[in-house]
């Protein structure tokens, strides 16, 4: 899906369905999480509907790993991503690109074992 922002450029968007599934989460998790951290604001449209960038799923990706992965409180997430530190967004994109590189040999084992 295609949104045209303010600046009349179009980004790829996706929908809050989108998003849940893409984490396993529900969307009421994450529009409870936008209420807990203040940097989670994606854009709406006049109806109300949330559409998420890529940076705001990147935002989302640190919440759910601190809070689902790693068990943080959400006051606990809060203060975490209160610091300058990048050890924790940095650990996030490793995991996604092992996560990739894992899938990629996975497929590879069960094409060779079709020959």
């Amino acid at each position: 899906m295609l949104w045209i922002g303010d600046k009349n450029m179009a980004e790829e968007t996706f929908t809050i369905t989108q998003v849940a599934q893409q984490f396993g989460i529900n969307p009421s998790k994450i529009r409870f999480w936008e209420t807990e951290f203040a940097f989670l604001r994606p854009s709406k449209s006049p109806k109300g509907n949330r559409f998420y960038t890529a940076q705001d799923i990147e935002k989302l990706r640190l919440v759910h790993h601190l809070v689902e992965t790693e068990g943080y409180t959400l006051e606990g997430a809060r203060k975490r991503l209160q610091t300058p530190d990048k050890t924790t967004e940095n650990y996030v994109k490793i995991q996604e690109h092992l996560q990739k590189i894992k899938h990629f040999l996975t497929q590879l084992d069960q094409q060779i074992d079709q020959y």
